[in-house]
């Protein structure tokens, strides 16, 4: 399904702009070409650390690059460190508030990535509207990329080592609902004319299990060796 990403090609056409979203200052985030300015806070940011920690560190990859070069996995990325944490919210019954406040400003946060790129994947030229990045995060969201994860990648988005970063408020819930628009039966996306590969397949290179990047070169190790955030719970 990530046939669209320069990470699984041999090439990929330069950044059209730089997008830094990776900031310990918790700044707000220029994209300059556009002149408007995209925000994150620091729950978001947070959640941005551990794409950059459990999915691209292990290639030898920066986010704010990737941002820049293939923002629909940005996109898959953030929906899946958002499914680890959703995994564990019924133990954690006063963090849904802020985990459902997580949700919508990540919404916000990529329809506004998709404007800063114009609407166009600079990975490929094709166009890219922000529906179609939260169709990504939605998916990886909602677990629905796992089993490709488990088959290509020799892991588990579900169980990946990774600390619980969602605060605890005032009230709470224990029921787990699925995010984004529904898919009709048979449907891929819900996204007229993009149709995204069926799990477990995908054009491009071949990845052997365990490996994020089909660079030679970039083995990453087992995600789960991965130490976790002082001073944050984990799963």
């Amino acid at each position: 399904m990530y046939q669209t990403s320069f990470f699984f090609r041999r090439g990929f056409v330069p950044a059209l702009l730089a997008v830094a979203l990776f900031t310990v200052s918790l700044c707000p985030v220029p994209a300059a070409a556009q002149g408007t300015t995209l925000n994150m806070s620091p729950l978001l940011n947070t959640a941005m650390q551990q794409v950059q920690r459990v999915y691209l560190a292990p290639a030898n990859m920066q986010l704010s690059a990737t941002a820049s070069q293939a923002p629909d996995l940005v996109a898959s990325f953030l929906g899946l460190v958002l499914h680890r944490q959703k995994v564990a919210l019924p133990n954690h019954p006063r963090a849904f508030q802020a985990f459902n406040g997580l949700v919508k400003e990540a919404e916000t946060f990529l329809s506004q990535l998709a404007a800063a790129h114009n609407y166009r994947n600079p990975s490929n030229g094709q166009a890219m509207p922000a529906d179609y990045l939260l169709f990504r995060f939605y998916k990886a969201l909602n677990g629905e990329d796992n089993a490709w994860f488990m088959q290509n990648r020799g892991m588990n988005p579900a169980t990946v080592n990774m600390p619980f970063f969602i605060p605890e408020q005032t009230g709470g819930s224990t029921s787990v609902k699925r995010y984004g628009p529904a898919v009709p039966d048979g449907q891929l996306s819900p996204y007229p004319g993009k149709p995204v590969s069926p799990t477990g397949t995908r054009s491009g290179q071949a990845i052997p299990s365990g490996q994020l990047s089909p660079l030679p070169g970039k083995p990453a190790p087992q995600t789960g060796s991965n130490t976790p955030s002082p001073d944050v719970e984990d799963f």
